[in-house]
C-alpha cells in the first residue's frame, strides 16, 4: 500500500496554485481575447467570455444580478432599468480599456 505524505500534498497543492494564479490566468486572459476577437467563436463563447471579463473588471458582479422576469410579467419601470442596465454594458464593451 501506497503511503501519501500530507506535506508533500499540500506542498504540491501550494505549487499548482501558485502557477494557476500565474500562468494560468495568463493564458486564460489570452484566450478570452482570442475568443472575442475572432469572428467565428460561437455566441455562447463570446457571451460568456463577456460575462466573465465584466465580473473580473468589477463592471458586472453576479451579486448584483437579480432574478430575471419573463418580459411579460415586467412593469415598465422594469423594462426600462434593463434597457438602460444592457446599454451602460454595451457602451463599456465598446471602450477600450487597454488603448
Amino acid at each position: 500500500m501506497i503511503e501519501h505524505d500530507d506535506e508533500e500534498d499540500r506542498d504540491a497543492l501550494a505549487r499548482n496554485i501558485r502557477r494557476i494564479r500565474s500562468k494560468g490566468v495568463e493564458l486564460a486572459t489570452d484566450a478570452a481575447f482570442e475568443i472575442l476577437q475572432n469572428p467565428n467563436s460561437p455566441a455562447q463563447a463570446r457571451s460568456a467570455t463577456i460575462n466573465a471579463i465584466f465580473r473580473v473588471a468589477g463592471i458586472v458582479d453576479r451579486e448584483d444580478e437579480e432574478p430575471r422576469s419573463p418580459i411579460e410579467t415586467m412593469t415598465r419601470e422594469e423594462i426600462a432599468e434593463r434597457i438602460e442596465m444592457l446599454e451602460r454594458l454595451k457602451a463599456a464593451n465598446r471602450q477600450d480599456p487597454f488603448a
